[in-house]
């Protein structure tokens, strides 16, 4: 495609210009109306800047939009995107006819048709998962739409209409869910069933919202005997959860897949890392380097050390963020390179800017954050809130087999809207690992 912009005293000198030098299959991209020459701007005469472009290889793609516009006609979307053609007639762009409109009007055409996308999904569904799902759509609305115009100013509109758009998904979900909650009857009127099931999330330690949402849900769906809501508990509870799947290796060809673990102090990462290293090099037999930037305690580097020898795998100690970047260039040839970290306090945020700076040597990675499943609701949710900025984007929760409640896990991992990873039940390496599943860990937690 060659793209040109040509300046004129009118737009339809303008015109003549770009159907003599890119012919009649040429189309119209941006144009503005500016004043050159003049002192600070003043005396300066107005001119027509256009930009233009020709396919070199037009018409076949013409043809075949032409056959589809006459069987189905143009939809919006299209109508909105489609560059205004040099020759066109019948309200297009002639030699003679007037200049097009401004850019202002085909943003409000384009971003009509971008907001309707997530709308449409939202009306009928509602939950973090289905919001997580419309939030990617439109996203990638909004790029595929950006990649076809080059007019900053529509660029920008069309921007500002997908956010809005994005927001008016969250108010409608949050609108659908209260009208979920506000359908369940009040407290005073449930059925003796409804409020032992109530008593029972409460004291798993689940947070009181969660609760009545899940009792809205099992009664929006026609649950009334407790044998029916008991029945259907555990998919509700699940919903409230996301997990990630495993940890994927990168493909061959691509360097080592990058995982960090980090967390406060205690929480078990120096286990958890040999758990996965463990899993890699012997059920999968992947090539597994070992990092470890915990040098503030002497003990759990030499732990990792003993770990990665009964492995056989190498591992290397770093001091600091430029070792960091040596260390994973002597890795380079490994399927998977696991990074311990010391335990950071959240709320030690010098600390924490540390843990980021070494992260961010590394490049593309995962970040796990650890968190021990026997902490309060309200520490974990400090915990994930401070630990945020570090890029974090798994969850791991470590000593499920010694939580005595795991309502507290479910809250927390809800509230984070971050996908859980892994689950330890136990301090054998490698069996007390598991793959996060939201269904088991409902289960569990109704134990």
């Amino acid at each position: 495609m060659k793209i040109r912009q040509y300046t004129a005293a009118t737009m339809q000198e303008a015109l003549l210009k770009i159907k003599l030098d890119l012919g009649p299959d040429a189309v119209i991209l941006h144009q503005r109306t500016l004043k050159k020459g003049g002192i600070l701007g003043l005396f300066g005469r107005e001119v027509v800047e256009v930009l233009a472009a020709v396919d070199t290889a037009p018409s076949e793609r013409r043809r075949r939009r032409d056959e589809e516009v006459a069987e189905t006609g143009p939809t919006p979307a299209r109508a909105a995107l489609e560059p205004v053609p040099v020759g066109a007639t019948g309200g297009g762009l002639g030699l003679w006819d007037a200049p097009p409109p401004a850019p202002a009007a085909s943003s409000r055409q384009v971003a009509a048709s971008v907001t309707a996308v997530p709308q449409v999904v939202a009306s009928v569904a509602s939950g973090p998962q289905v919001a997580a799902a419309v939030a990617q759509v439109a996203e990638d609305v909004k790029t595929a739409v950006l990649e076809q115009l080059l007019s900053g100013e529509v660029r920008q509109a069309v921007s500002e209409a997908v956010e809005t758009a994005v927001g008016d998904v969250t108010q409608k979900m949050e609108a659908a869910v209260t009208r979920l909650e506000t359908a369940l009857p009040a407290k005073g009127a449930w059925t003796a069933a409804q409020q032992r099931i109530y008593d029972l999330l409460l004291k798993k330690d689940l947070d009181t919202a969660l609760a009545r949402r899940i009792l809205a849900r099992l009664h929006g769906q026609g649950s009334s005997t407790e044998e029916a809501m008991a029945e259907q508990l555990p998919q509700a509870i699940a919903s409230l959860v996301s997990v990630s799947g495993p940890i994927a290796p990168s493909p061959a060809g691509k360097g080592p897949k990058v995982v960090a673990l980090v967390g406060p102090t205690g929480v078990g990462k120096t286990t958890t890392i040999a758990k996965l290293a463990a899993t890699f090099r012997l059920a999968h037999g992947k090539g597994v380097g070992l990092v470890t930037i915990d040098t503030y305690r002497i003990a759990a580097v030499e732990q990792l050390k003993v770990y990665a020898d009964i492995i056989g795998i190498p591992v290397e100690v770093v001091m600091t963020p430029g070792s960091l970047k040596e260390a994973m260039a002597k890795l380079a040839d490994r399927d998977v390179v696991l990074i311990d970290t010391a335990g950071r306090s959240p709320s030690h945020k010098l600390h924490l800017h540390e843990l980021k700076t070494f992260l961010e040597t590394v490049g593309e990675r995962e970040v796990h954050l650890v968190l021990a499943a026997t902490a309060s609701k309200a520490n974990l949710l400090r915990a994930i809130e401070s630990f945020a900025p570090v890029g974090v984007n798994r969850l791991l929760f470590t000593k499920i087999d010694e939580a005595a409640t795991l309502g507290s896990v479910v809250s927390a991992a809800h509230a984070a809207s971050t996908p859980l990873s892994y689950l330890t039940v136990g301090q054998s390496v490698p069996d007390d690992l598991k793959e996060a599943d939201a269904l088991d860990l409902a289960r569990t937690m109704l134990l």
